[in-house]
């Protein structure tokens, strides 16, 4: 996904992003882990 929708989900869900750059591995794991199928 691009990274501004994990950006975007990663606010709703309570974890400190910024607003540019190379999101943290922390951030990628939690996602993949709340998509996985």
């Amino acid at each position: 996904p691009p990274t501004a929708v994990v950006r975007a989900w990663a606010r709703t869900n309570g974890l400190i992003v910024a607003d540019r750059g190379k999101l943290r591995p922390e951030v990628w794991d939690a996602w993949r882990g709340a998509h996985e199928r």
